[in-house]
């Protein structure tokens, strides 16, 4: 069973400019309607915002395909699709894929750090900044390095594309894939392990899993620092409430990709294990994941009250703007002429 490709491609068109409109929005509350109290934090949303729309905006002009088939994994991009630069979009589009969580990790430390007092990490410094947005891109050049070591296009990849996915004789030179095939095959139709695949596999999930245990082990600091705050007599309602929408926002927000990108990611890297993995799961992976950009703002903008009010006044305003218009008949009329003409 497979879901044809150019479902996939209009599904992705239409998340990828809703994620646009969303993240826009989002831009719009954070460098307008921000908390006083938010300091550096605001750059970091507003970096992660434009992070995000840069995403959306490789979706738009590579529309990825996934493929997934026995023990191969492989993000391919058409050059009749993509034009030239299909081979470096292919190549950006996994490094901010690794660099996504990366992010997240950066904001539970901060947040950690805002709610511990520690105001020569929080207050807006230039180089701060600069430390706080340089590794994710560490962690995402990294990635991206093993990616093109380890997953580029060589002889058992192309093999594997060629005969297992694509199912052609022909060559593949309007297309640029990354991935990889666990059991390969060689010129004698004898199969073997690709262990050059594999240690891509190992080092990729070596720098996710260090990401993601910084978040872990940050958050549950977090969590326990905000909950200690209702013993403080000095800390103000205000600050508490602020510092736990802030925090429940971007658990939600974090949540997002890894249910979206990084869980189906581990299923196909379980089945291609198992040398099991469905056509389909890539298709359904490929349709996950363009949700991503579009649901990621939806948290602040619902959760963090300054900006919920904001939103909520603008299409308040809205609605009031479209409404029905008085009748011409009682606006002209003096006020106690109309009173006299109500039974």
């Amino acid at each position: 069973m497979k879901i044809p490709q150019k479902y996939i491609e209009t599904i992705e068109k239409i998340n990828s400019y809703l994620a646009l409109l969303t993240l826009t929005i989002l831009l719009y509350l954070i460098i307008f309607k921000s908390p006083h109290r938010l300091g550096t934090y605001k750059y970091l949303m507003t970096y992660l915002s434009i992070f995000e729309m840069v995403y959306a905006g490789l979706m738009i002009l590579s529309l990825p395909q996934i493929y997934t088939k026995d023990s191969g994994f492989f993000v391919v991009m058409n050059r009749n699709v993509t034009g030239e630069n299909f081979r470096i979009f292919n190549i950006f589009y996994f490094a901010m894929f690794s660099t996504s969580m990366a992010n997240f990790s950066v904001h539970f430390v901060y947040r950690f750090l805002a709610i511990k007092g520690y105001k020569s990490w929080t207050q807006f410094s230039p180089s701060k900044l600069l430390i706080y947005i340089s590794c994710p891109l560490i962690v995402g050049i990294a990635d991206t390095v093993v990616v093109i070591t380890f997953w580029g296009e060589n002889e058992s990849t192309q093999w594997f594309m060629r005969q297992v996915i694509m199912k052609i004789s022909e060559n593949l030179e309007n297309l640029s894939f990354i991935g990889f095939c666990i059991i390969a095959q060689d010129e004698n139709s004898i199969k073997y392990i690709n262990w050059h695949s594999i240690i891509g596999i190992a080092a990729a999930c070596l720098l996710i899993t260090f990401s993601m245990i910084i978040m872990l082990y940050f958050g549950i600091k977090c969590y326990s620092a905000i909950r200690n705050l209702t013993n403080i007599s000095t800390v103000s309602q205000n600050y508490r409430s602020i510092q736990n929408q802030l925090f429940f926002a971007l658990v939600i927000q974090t949540a997002i990709p890894l249910i979206l990108m990084h869980l189906p990611s581990a299923i196909i890297l379980i089945t291609c294990c198992l040398e099991c993995s469905p056509e389909i799961l890539g298709q359904i992976t490929a349709i996950f994941i363009s949700f991503y950009p579009v649901l990621d703002p939806l948290p602040n903008i619902f959760i963090i009250k300054a900006y919920r009010n904001a939103f909520f006044n603008f299409l308040s305003c809205c609605f009031q703007k479209v409404g029905p218009a008085p009748s011409e008949s009682s606006s002209t009329l003096p006020r106690n002429v109309v009173s006299i003409m109500k039974p």
